[in-house]
Order: C-alpha cells, then structure tokens, then sequence
C-alpha cells in the first residue's frame, strides 16, 4: 500500500485525504481477508524514535501518528517503509518492522549512501543495506 503522506502532514481536510484515508481501510481489509501480509510505503516516517515524540516537519502530526498506529494494530502489517528523514532507521512496534532507509542524496546522518533491500521469508524479514558511492563518475 502506497500513501502520501503530504496530504496527512499538510492538507488533512481535503477530500483527496479523506479518499486516502478510506483507500486504506479497504486495502487493509482486502488484505486482511485475503491472508496477505501487508507492507506500507510512504514518503515521511510516522515516527523518528517514538510514537510520543513532539511533532516536527519529519514525522506525522500527534493526531494522525495515533489514529495510524490505533488502526494498523489490527491488520496483518509487517512493514512500513519511509523516507524524507535522510537518515537511517529501524525499530518495531506492534510486531510492525519500521524502516528509513539510507538515503541516495545527502545524509543527515552521515551513513553511507544506499538503499534496504527487504525480502520477506514466511514470519522472518530479512534486510540488508546495499550502500552505492556518493561521487559517481560519468
């Protein structure tokens, strides 16, 4: 399932939102009935180290992260994937795998740049970062 979370962070009262708001209920219960595993990908993380961190322009506003993380607990969702942070992470919460990866562009964190690859092996994820050069040659 693939969001934008622009509408969450900046317009979350317009009827794009709320049309995306009810695409994912219904992918999430599709899903559900169907026994598939779930993962999510957006461009901003939830959270960057937890959820009752105060809002900043890199997470999800309080509100949202709530009525996020309340509804996903009970979905089969075992990994939600971000960005925009330019900065790695990884943690769990509610047995769901959250994941920033590495970036391409400049990192905050100084980290190497790359990108995750994930593969997803019965109740196991396994990931491993692939790291690229920063200066590439033409």
């Amino acid at each position: 399932i693939v969001l934008d979370t622009y509408l969450w962070m900046d317009l979350p009262d317009s009827a794009e939102c709320l049309e995306m708001d009810e695409f994912l209920k219904k992918s999430l219960e599709e899903a559900k009935a169907a026994g598939q595993k779930i993962i999510i990908a957006t461009h901003s993380p939830v959270f960057l180290d937890s959820p009752e961190e105060e809002e900043t322009y890199f997470n999800l506003p309080r509100a949202r992260r709530k009525w996020l993380l309340d509804l996903l607990k009970d979905y089969p969702v075992c990994l939600y994937l971000s960005g925009h942070t330019h900065r790695a992470f990884t943690c769990t919460l509610n047995g769901i795998l959250f994941s920033s990866s590495e970036t391409t562009g400049v990192a905050f964190d100084q980290v190497n740049h790359g990108f995750r690859r994930f593969v997803l092996d019965g109740d196991l994820i396994h990931f491993r970062t692939v790291n690229v050069d920063a200066e590439t040659e033409e």
